[in-house]
């Protein structure tokens, strides 16, 4: 009876071997089991849950045919799964399999571990395979056009726009490199992309910034950039933009330059929605390339000044010396014509690289009413043109105040009004009229005027002496007869 026993003991050693082996063969293929979740499908029909689909690749290693099903632990509250079917798996053979996941509003946008997806025995339920399920939630906040306007090295203004509708193009680069010393506008559109008809207390996008940080600030005139700008919030299916411009450093050296791009908001639960790009931009510089930086005429609009001020300053900003460099500046009808030639402008690395030219100019006179724009021009190679700049100028009309009438001024009497008496002096007052914001004027008014020889003044002044001389008299005569008496 004991070889019987042994022998048993024997096949059923063996047969859990060869159990186990082919319960050991089943492989999972991706590096990562991942499942797409987009929010847009929240809607007055879902308002809980929606579907997100999934799926994994299995390969059967071993030697026997498997039946297999797939299962989900540890996910978290809200989330369900539908019952997997049986799949049979043969020696030798990979298969995808598919699964679906309902899904809550409950993760920021990206990717988060969520639990642990198992492939099982179907009879036994041993785990053949494990591992974990990552759900990558897409941005309901939309950075979905960036455009680009900016002058390249040849000095001609490119648009370019990039579409980065669902998270494609991470990475965006300009076609040409920016020319030193020029602007770049960038406009950045932006979306919510939450269903209307979801509730609206959680599809409300708030907080958006917009961050864009430069790996080297040399790229900038003054070293500066400010790097985040913020946005009103947006409804959902609600868009925005920001326009952000800056100059580009005119002493930049040619290389590339990266921008780190953010956008983030929150939802109405505060959940996070972001997407990041990177945009990279180089500068170059051309060899013969002098530019006018300024130029200006004062006054612009004249009217009767006899002479104008011209202000000039050209830079060179090219990688070669210009030792003929020429400034003509001219309109005929103005009489100008200012020719300079065989100036000499250092490479844009060094030091006198510049040049300014002022000068005032005497305008020849009686020039008509119209309008004079000045050409200026900038000259490399004794005659090749290198840039170019119409500078507006206008002549108005020149009007001349009449004088100021002097004030008081006596004024004889005409003949044709004669005095009504020899002892009549005619009198003249002035009246000044109002200060006004017109040229001060003053107007004088003759007044005639008849006068009494004697006024009531003048009568009264006369009995007060002829009563004072009485009261004297009066007083002395009464001294003279006390003086008698005794």
């Amino acid at each position: 009876m004991q070889p019987i026993f042994r022998h048993l003991a024997l096949v059923m050693l063996f047969s859990l071997f060869f159990t186990a082996a082919a319960e050991a063969t089943i492989e999972i293929k991706d590096e990562q089991i991942l499942f797409d979740v987009d929010y847009n499908q929240f809607s007055s029909d879902s308002q809980k849950q929606i579907t997100a689909n999934g799926q994994v690749n299995l390969a059967n290693t071993g030697t026997e045919s498997t039946s297999l099903i797939l299962s989900f632990s540890n996910l978290p509250t809200g989330y369900t799964v539908e019952e997997s079917t049986a799949i049979t798996l043969s020696a030798g053979e990979s298969k995808t399999v598919s699964y679906t996941i309902q899904v809550p509003h409950k993760k920021d946008s990206g990717k988060s571990t969520i639990g642990t997806l198992l492939v099982q025995d179907t009879a036994t339920k041993a785990v053949l395979a494990s591992q974990s399920l990552i759900q990558n939630t897409k941005s309901m906040l939309s950075l979905y056009e960036i455009e680009i306007i900016y002058t390249d090295k040849d000095g001609k203004i490119q648009t370019e726009q990039f579409t980065t509708e669902n998270d494609k193009n991470d990475q965006i680069q300009l076609d040409n490199s920016i020319k030193p010393g020029t602007e770049v506008k960038m406009t950045f559109s932006t979306e919510n992309l939450f269903d209307r008809d979801y509730d609206q207390d959680y599809a409300e996008l708030d907080n958006i910034e917009l961050n864009i940080e430069p790996d080297d600030t040399r790229l900038f005139v003054d070293r500066k950039f400010e790097e985040t700008y913020t946005f009103e919030n947006l409804d959902a299916r609600k868009k925005d933009e920001k326009v952000i411009t800056f100059t580009v450093a005119d002493d930049v050296d040619p290389e590339e330059f990266v921008f780190e791009i953010t956008l983030s908001g929150e939802d109405g639960k505060s959940l996070s929605h972001k997407v990041k790009k990177e945009l990279t931009l180089s500068t170059e510089r051309v060899r013969d390339d002098v530019r006018i930086v300024s130029a200006e005429i004062t006054p612009e609009n004249l009217t009767c000044e006899e002479s104008v001020n011209l202000h000039i300053f050209i830079q060179n900003y090219g990688t070669n010396d210009q030792d003929y460099t020429g400034l003509v500046i001219h309109n005929q009808k103005l009489g100008i014509n200012e020719n300079l030639a065989n100036l000499h402008l250092s490479r844009a690395s060094k030091e006198e690289n510049t040049y300014e030219y002022t000068k005032t100019v005497t305008l020849p006179k009686n020039i008509p009413v119209g309008s004079y724009p000045l050409d200026v021009t900038v000259l490399i190679k004794k005659n090749e043109k290198a840039d170019n700049v119409i500078l507006p100028f206008k002549v108005g009309t020149c009007t001349v105040n009449n004088p100021t009438l002097p004030e008081n001024k006596e004024v004889q009497q005409t003949p044709e009004e004669p005095s009504k008496s020899t002892n009549e002096q005619p009198k003249v007052t002035s009246t000044p009229e109002k200060t006004t914001d017109k040229p001060a004027t003053s107007t004088s008014t003759i007044i005639k005027t008849v006068e009494d020889p004697y006024t009531s003044d003048d009568l009264a002044t006369g009995l007060l002496f002829v009563g004072l001389i009485i009261i004297t008299v009066f007083i002395t005569w009464c001294l003279v007869l006390l003086f008698k008496k005794n």
